[in-house]
């Protein structure tokens, strides 16, 4: 018998291997009915407009009292928390697997910051909120590379999520991080690019995760260079 919370590639690997023609046996997701569960989202152009996004609702929004935000790793998460000030953030900071095993009561709104890379796993996340008699707002922030996990979510769910217009009092970066540059798009590139982290980002972080970025051009890989300009860094791939 193999229990697994979600199907992927990997668990279906396993099943080929170790067992012969299995009976799957699919129970219904624990946790919260989707119907009491407002699932909402703003399309976002870049990881820095996300942090001035995240901002603006907990300023803004004195409904998210108890919120719990989900990030894909933990670099991620190092960097959300350094850069939203501490008296605004009126929850936690999490990643998939450091959500595990946590118990939390009476959250009234998770945040997707980036939404998972498993579509399964988005429905574990926003069951987080809206338990007993509550209910509850998931909210996502959807990058044009995230689009298409998105849609395989809606899918998966038989539910479309409701996009709501981005707010015109926040303001919009231009600045990229490597988050933003998909392997894909890096591979096409001709020539010198330029990756930048902005003033939001503190110096401490933005070294760390300038340090780490590498980039594949012309089948070779180059490591970035980082420059001071101004309260900006900007990543240069040589």
């Amino acid at each position: 018998i193999l229990f697994s919370a979600t199907m992927t590639d990997d668990v279906d690997e396993i099943l080929d291997e170790y067992f012969e023609i299995p009976e799957e046996v699919t129970l219904a997701p624990s946790g919260t009915p989707l119907e009491k569960i407002e699932q909402l989202a703003y399309k976002v152009p870049n990881f820095l407009t996300k942090i001035n996004l995240l901002g603006h609702i907990l300023e803004n929004d004195e409904s998210t009292q108890r919120v719990l935000i989900f990030a894909n790793n933990k670099k991620t998460v190092d960097l959300i928390a350094n850069s939203i000030q501490a008296g605004e953030l009126r929850g936690i900071i999490r990643t998939d697997v450091m959500a595990r095993g946590l118990d939390i009561s009476d959250v009234t709104h998770v945040i997707n910051f980036e939404f998972t890379d498993i579509p399964e796993q988005y429905i574990h996340r926003i069951g987080r909120t809206g338990r007993a008699d509550k209910t509850g707002i998931a909210i996502s922030f959807i990058s044009p590379k995230e689009e298409e996990i998105q849609i395989e979510a809606e899918l998966l769910m038989e539910k479309e999520i409701e996009f709501l217009p981005f707010p015109q009092d926040v303001s919009i970066a231009e600045r990229l991080l490597e988050f933003d540059v998909s392997q894909e798009q890096l591979e096409k590139l001709h020539g010198p690019v330029g990756l930048y982290i902005g003033a939001l980002t503190p110096p401490e972080i933005a070294v760390s995760i300038l340090a780490e970025m590498t980039a594949v051009k012309n089948g070779q890989t180059a490591r970035t260079r980082l420059t001071p300009v101004d309260e900006s860094y900007t990543c240069r791939i040589a």
